[in-house]
């Protein structure tokens, strides 16, 4: 039917803590030049633009990606924004660009699932500039900070089966599988 086969999908999840940590200092310690901005500071206008610096830290995560590779370019970006926010409930409070100096370079997207008292990890990516320094790490445990003591119990995410360094990272933190799923995609006619 001329579907292409995008990827094998490892469903991951991890309790969130019950006790909030904190950082020594208050705040995790980012990298020199890095700074991590919550979407609800910035301006409204900006936002769902697909010139503002949220659709910029994601064209930035794209490249080199090994998050289902196949899916890059196939969507618009207005398509990839909607996406992203009609995961679960969206709060601007849960998702953050992290800039390189001035520049949009990635994001972290959490929505709340309340029925099932979850999490999810909508997305995390970090532009080539970003990558290799330990702030996947320091991005997760902000999260898990962040939702320590509230009214989740888990953290959940998807994640592309042969993307090596993801599924290191959610080992790391944690995470543990409970199903998997096949991927496919058809692009349609504009």
């Amino acid at each position: 039917a001329g579907f292409m086969r995008l990827a094998e999908l490892g469903y991951l999840r991890r309790e969130v803590p019950r006790r909030r940590a904190v950082w020594s200092g208050g705040q995790p310690g980012w990298p020199a030049g890095v700074k991590v901005v919550a979407v609800k500071d910035l301006p409204e206008s900006e936002v769902w633009s697909v010139t503002g610096p949220l659709a910029a830290a994601l064209e930035r995560s794209y490249i080199g990606t090994q998050d289902c590779p196949a899916l890059c370019g196939m969507r618009s970006m207005e398509d990839v924004l909607e996406s992203h926010r009609s995961v679960g409930r969206f709060d601007a409070s849960m998702w953050w660009v992290i800039y390189a100096g001035d520049q949009p370079e990635g994001c972290m997207l959490l929505s709340p699932c309340d029925e099932q008292r979850t999490v999810e990890l909508v997305y995390l990516g970090l532009g080539p500039d970003l990558r290799g320094k330990g702030l996947a790490k320091a991005l997760l445990e902000m999260a898990m900070a962040r939702l320590a003591g509230g009214p989740w119990r888990t953290l959940a995410c998807a994640v592309d089966m042969t993307n090596t360094p993801a599924l290191r990272l959610y080992q790391w933190a944690g995470f543990r599988s409970f199903t998997s799923r096949l991927a496919f995609v058809r692009a349609l006619g504009r």
